[in-house]
């Protein structure tokens, strides 16, 4: 300890034995066997996309539950990231209230692995992308 401040050790100065991991799918609640897990991601994708909406309007809760036709503690609890209580219809819903197009292609694919068979696809389509071109927002 010097002046106070403590010291964090690293990693390699605490690990003893090599760390072992292993390569996830993409897909988080695949990879810990959650039921639907493909339906569980799209809903977090579209959460997050309602979260990032909300946040860049610079509105008030209050005011974005008007828009949405849902209570204030609604907002709140997507703001913490809460999906279970929407489903993605509504969703959907949530974001063509907040100015979003939704767009949904159906396509065969020979090779599709169950766990990856909806995508939800960043960048928005409005004139003021929330996104950049390689999808980061």
């Amino acid at each position: 300890m010097r002046n106070g401040n403590h010291r964090l050790a690293t990693a390699s100065e605490i690990a003893t034995e090599p760390i072992l991991f292993e390569m996830g799918s993409g897909n988080v609640f695949a990879d810990i066997d959650l039921p639907n897990p493909e339906l569980c991601q799209a809903k977090a994708l579209l959460t997050h996309a309602v979260y990032l909406l909300i946040k860049a309007s610079g509105m008030t809760p209050a005011k974005v539950a008007a828009k949405l036709g849902v209570e204030v503690r609604a907002v709140k609890a997507i703001l913490k990231g809460d999906d279970e209580e929407y489903t993605v219809d509504q969703l959907f819903h949530f974001l063509t209230a907040l100015g979003q197009r939704i767009d949904i292609s159906i396509q065969a694919d020979p090779t599709l692995n169950r766990n990856d068979s909806i995508h939800v696809q960043f960048p928005f389509n409005t004139n003021d992308s929330l996104c950049n071109e390689d999808g980061e927002c």
